[in-house]
This record gives C-alpha cells, structure tokens and sequence, in this order.
C-alpha cells in the first residue's frame, strides 16, 4: 500500500506519513513525526510496544466473531480493533466492506486506545540503564562548570567527597 498522510493518534496535532495496512502502523506513526526520539526510546527502552495481546503481537490470538487474525491485516489499523472485538460475523464483514479501501478510517475502541497509550507510555518510559554513578554526578558537573581543580570554587560542591577529593584530602 501507499503511504499516506493522517493525523497522529499517538501525538495529536501532529501528522504522520504512514502504511495504515502495515501491521506496525501505530508505531510507525511516531517515527515519521519524531524519528530521533523513537530512535532514543528503542535503544533506551526497548522495542515499541505492539497492537494487542498487552504490547506483545501485531495481531491477536484469536477474534470474537471467529475470523482468522491475519485478515485483520487487510483493514486499516485504526479499524483492527474493532473488527476483531465484534462478534458478529455479519458486522465483521461490513467492517470488511466499509473500510477495507478507506485508508484512513478511524473506528474508536477501547482497545485501539490501549495500544494507543501504551506506545505514549513507551515514549515516556524512563531508560533501562543503570542508575547513575557517584562519578557521573560529578563528570555532570565538571561538563557543566569545569573542572575546579585549581581551588578556587565559585559555586558550591556536588558533594563533601568531590570537594574534598578536588582539594587533594
């Protein structure tokens, strides 16, 4: 399928350029609008979040009217939710006929929702590194006012240790 431009779900206000048939849309959206952040949270947090099973797959297991999952592919994104929560399988097929062409169609649905703030979350997500050190406190410092090796001190110490360590105690 073609790209195309749609409002941002993940970011509102914004606009994206995106596969709405692409089972990674909803990430995708993001990372047309701000690809050096997503490109931080995936090497700080870790892979974005998917569609459905919590985060976890692209696809559902199963859907309630009993369709095959991989059909959902054949809607746009926005529509996936719905279509696989509805058990009817006449509906279903109207959902197939309605918006299986309309790219950008939108059908709201607290499953859509979930996904949608789950990738929010990632985006806010705090780092998986490491806590910062006793050190880093102080290379912070010294990036930020030099390093004060000299003895003059024009503004307080991080810490007692790194001035006492800077007076050679």
């Amino acid at each position: 399928m073609a790209l195309i431009t749609i409002g941002s779900l993940v970011q509102p206000g914004q606009v994206a350029e995106i596969d709405p048939y692409s089972p990674t849309a909803l990430e995708d959206e993001y990372k047309s609008i701000n690809p050096n952040v997503y490109s931080l949270a995936l090497r700080d947090v870790g892979p974005a979040p998917k569609m459905f099973l919590a985060g976890t797959s692209s696809l559902p297991e199963f859907t309630a009217s009993g369709i095959a999952p991989e059909s959902l592919l054949k809607l746009p994104y926005r529509v996936r939710h719905a279509a696989a929560a509805d058990p009817d399988r006449s509906s279903v097929q109207r959902l197939f006929e309605t918006y299986a062409d309309w790219p950008d169609a939108t059908l709201e649905c607290p499953g859509l929702r979930e996904a949608v703030g789950r990738v929010q979350s990632w985006l806010s997500s705090p780092p998986k590194s490491a806590a910062p050190s006793e050190s880093d406190g102080e290379d912070t410092w010294n990036a930020i006012f030099g390093d004060n090796s000299s003895g003059a001190s024009s503004a307080p110490q991080p810490s007692a240790e790194g001035y006492l360590r800077r007076r050679g105690f």
